[in-house]
């Protein structure tokens, strides 16, 4: 298997994990993307993005996809484990592969410190 692969088991793909991450509403945001986080029992950070209508059309919705989901595969490492992430984009021009890979890294560590204090003590 690749080091750095981004295979199924990587992967957010049913409705009712999504709707788990979205319901005990435990995020951090920043000028690029809201992080919602929900522990999870896999052992490794998974992914799931959720790109919205206001975005444009489908064709930038996937690049804004494809994006998320390389700085999530290139920064895996720094992520915390057993969370599942749900990356929300803002509306913004153009963010850059860079910036999305410092926004997901920094959130998403400030999401798993939020479920620390609310959920774990």
């Amino acid at each position: 298997m690749k080091q750095f692969g981004f295979g199924p088991r990587f992967r957010l793909k049913d409705r009712r994990a999504f709707e788990r991450a979205f319901a005990r509403r435990c995020s951090a945001a920043d000028a690029n993307m809201v992080v919602y986080v929900h522990r999870n029992a896999a052992g490794h950070p998974r992914l799931g993005v959720s790109v919205g209508r206001k975005h444009g059309g489908a064709v930038r919705r996937n690049c804004i996809k494809r994006l998320l989901r390389e700085a999530f595969r290139l920064g895996r490492d720094g992520l915390p484990r057993d969370f599942d992430l749900v990356c929300v984009p803002r509306v913004r021009d153009r963010v850059s592969l860079a910036g999305y890979q410092r926004s997901m890294t920094k959130l998403a560590a400030q999401a798993a410190a939020r479920w620390g204090k609310q959920f774990d003590e």
